[in-house]
């Protein structure tokens, strides 16, 4: 969020001085969390109603879904029938990382195995020199595994794949490459301190 300059010891933001507006909220993707029982559900819609009422904006069915856990068939369908939302599976993905009530496995970790995939496919299609590949596998394929770890515990064979992947497009350019890697993986991830690369080790 960015401000103009404090005066009379108040903050604005940016071209909203004239509406003495400091502060914005922006929602797209939205979680409620509540008890599995109709009543709870109930005070989550007429919260809605209330928003809606004063904005002028309004929920859409066809892309909103209630997700539940451990709860009895029969009161789900009693929730989702009044709602006129439809019932979702888990895992499903918000913020770019899938959604769980139990442990990943390495079938629901795959989105990010294919994402940083995507990226070598992309970068293999440009002349980038050793040097710019460290660097990519330092600031993006490292960065990305960094934000999952950060949520989950990713499983060994996740952690196999996003190595194969960072080693493969760092000696030949490529995510899926046979060439023999000319130094140890364990090696490359030592501190530059050492005359490494100082990669991220997944497997710490």
């Amino acid at each position: 969020m960015k401000w103009i300059t404090e005066q009379k010891g108040f903050q604005f933001h940016t071209k909203c001085r004239g509406l003495k507006l400091n502060h914005l909220c922006f929602a797209d993707d939205v979680l409620f969390f509540c008890k599995g029982e109709y009543q709870s559900v109930e005070m989550i819609l007429r919260g809605l109603e209330t928003f809606s009422r004063a904005s002028g904006l309004h929920t859409s069915a066809a892309k909103s879904n209630i997700y539940s856990a451990n709860m009895e068939e029969q009161c789900i369908q009693d929730i989702c029938e009044p709602t006129g939302y439809q019932r979702g599976a888990l895992p499903f993905g918000y913020l770019g990382v899938p959604r769980s009530a139990r442990k990943l496995s390495a079938t629901d970790c795959e989105m990010l195995v294919e994402k940083m995939a995507t990226k070598v496919r992309t970068w293999g299609s440009r002349n980038i020199s050793y040097a710019g590949r460290v660097m990519l596998v330092n600031s993006v394929l490292m960065h990305m595994h960094s934000y999952w770890a950060s949520i989950f515990i990713l499983p060994k064979k996740v952690l196999k794949s996003i190595i194969g992947i960072c080693r493969s497009f760092l000696w030949d350019g490529k995510g899926n490459s046979t060439k023999l890697a000319l130094v140890a993986w364990d090696t490359m991830c030592k501190p530059k301190q050492q005359g490494r690369l100082g990669i991220k080790d997944c497997m710490e």
